[in-house]
């Protein structure tokens, strides 16, 4: 049975608490809005260590390709699992400039850096998520998402995700960003 006390402080949470999963552990969590950090004591051997558990990928500024084929947004987040899975919540704002086309968008995975924006991505890289949409209207915003848990990972290995986009059958494709529209585009990570 985990217990766990929480009170808030500034803009977010301190939390004790017992994991039962992990013998002789005691976690204090500290939580604020855009990553989550876990203070893991070992009552056995007195060492404490640091875990992050959460982690929040937005895109500033809106990206805009015609390229046919995927090229990087600049739309990253890292996280390092502690063990061998990670939960993706995808949810983005995309657009093409004319009527009829439309927008191919996907998420990779690296354990490297991830391609500056307008970049080719990296072909060792994995692809674990990918959907097209097609505009009837042009410049219209449309919300394109999924939330899955990525596995087969290697524990403490830091994992980059980053996004990809192409125009299909022409015009412009955008990926909006949060200084066009708030919460227009977001990749959220957690330890699984």
């Amino acid at each position: 049975m985990a217990i766990t006390t929480a009170f808030p402080i500034l803009t977010g949470t301190f939390q004790w608490g017992y994991d039962p999963t992990i013998p002789a552990i005691l976690m204090q969590r500290w939580t604020v809005t855009a990553w989550e950090t876990e203070w893991v004591l070992n009552l056995t051997t007195g060492l404490i260590a640091m875990r992050e558990v959460y982690a929040l990928g937005t895109l500033a500024a809106d990206y805009t390709t015609a390229s046919a084929t995927y090229v990087a947004t600049g739309h990253t987040a890292v996280l390092t699992p502690i063990g061998t899975a990670i939960e993706v919540v995808v949810d983005i704002t995309v657009q093409n400039s004319t009527i009829n086309d439309g927008v191919g968008i996907a998420l990779y995975r690296t354990a490297g850096s991830a391609p500056v924006a307008g970049a080719a991505f990296g072909g060792s890289d994995t692809k674990v998520w990918e959907q097209a949409t097609t505009h009837a209207i042009a410049a219209c915003n449309m919300q394109v998402g999924n939330g899955f848990v990525d596995t087969g990972l290697t524990a403490g290995t830091p994992y980059t995700y980053y996004v990809v986009m192409k125009a299909i059958t022409g015009g412009t494709a955008k990926e909006v960003g949060q200084a066009t529209l708030v919460n227009a585009s977001t990749l959220q990570l957690e330890n699984e």
